[in-house]
């Protein structure tokens, strides 16, 4: 299959009543190929019961990783994981319904609406564009982009907030989150090892003039060896 054909359809995003939603872009198509390289992983040593996206826009990650990671190639799913979804922007918690009615999406500001230690896995492409503090978390498109100084505001609140959700050691949990080179990941990966997590750079890519990347940090029951250490 092409991945074409594998990107759950998010046309409507952008569009009519979801004009304020980010439509599926080149950083989601990252996040989209990240997944699918860690299918086995996922599939095989975390195997999450619940999967919790922050900030998902258009809801195209957590359907692709229902859709298909998480499923055999006929499309049928292989795992009972519940996908949870949440976006400060109600029209894109209702975007994400439209995506894909396997996701269960809320409007919340993070995951401030869900209990600690609920998942074992977390995913965010959160706003990493370097920008004001004040065009943070405004209304508008603009606040899907808009990370601060340095595109940090909204990650270094993540940090805490995936370390918070995620179940407790001994098992075994893990944290995708997509950055831009201007957001310094080497440092997010040292704070996170802080935390008690060991941190893996998963993909990297140029993409429309942007250095990209998606990290995976993990606890619980990890051979060192799998991961690169900052």
């Amino acid at each position: 299959l092409t991945l074409q054909k594998r990107t759950p359809d998010t046309n409507h995003a952008g569009k009519g009543d979801f004009t304020t939603v980010y439509p599926a872009s080149e950083d989601s198509f990252l996040f989209l190929d990240c997944l699918d390289s860690q299918a086995d992983y996922l599939r095989q040593k975390l195997k999450p019961s619940v999967s919790v996206e922050i900030g998902c826009g258009s809801g195209v990650i957590s359907a692709h990783l229902v859709q298909h990671v998480l499923s055999d190639s006929s499309g049928v799913s292989g795992s009972s994981c519940a996908c949870l979804c949440t976006d400060l922007n109600p029209a894109a918690a209702l975007c994400t319904a439209v995506t894909c009615c396997q996701l269960m999406p809320v409007a919340s500001d993070l995951a401030g609406c869900l209990r600690s230690g609920c998942a074992d896995l977390v995913l965010a492409n959160p706003p990493y564009v370097p920008t004001p503090d004040d065009e943070v978390g405004t209304s508008g498109i603009a606040a899907a982009w808009a990370g601060g100084i340095d595109g940090r505001q909204v990650i270094d609140r993540l940090l805490t907030e995936a370390e918070r959700l995620l179940r407790p050691v001994p098992h075994l949990s893990a944290f995708y989150l997509l950055m831009l080179r201007e957001n310094r990941p080497e440092e997010v990966a040292l704070e996170m090892r802080c935390r008690g997590f060991k941190s893996m750079l998963v993909v990297e890519r140029h993409c429309a003039g942007e250095n990209l990347s998606v990290w995976r940090f993990e606890r619980g029951g990890v051979e060192e060896s799998e991961f690169r250490v900052f």
